[in-house]
């Protein structure tokens, strides 16, 4: 919806932005978090979502934040 100033003038509701796990904004953090994670990708290659259970695991220790965050 949106909110009304005092002077009642109507203002939009702004979007949130969402945090997309594609992008990286330090790259040394995340590039040890994939080298640490290199043993539990070679376990988990019969799993169907690897990736992104790998993907997902990398930015909750890089950032944390509630996983319904994580695009």
């Amino acid at each position: 919806m949106g909110s009304t100033d005092e002077n009642g003038t109507y203002r939009e509701k702004r979007t949130k932005r969402m945090f997309s796990s594609t992008m990286i904004y330090e790259y040394g953090n995340s590039q040890l978090a994939w080298n640490l994670a290199q043993d539990m990708y070679t376990i988990m290659e019969k799993y169907p979502y690897r990736d992104q259970i790998i993907a997902m695991a990398m930015v909750k220790a890089i950032d944390p934040m509630p996983l319904r965050m994580i695009a």
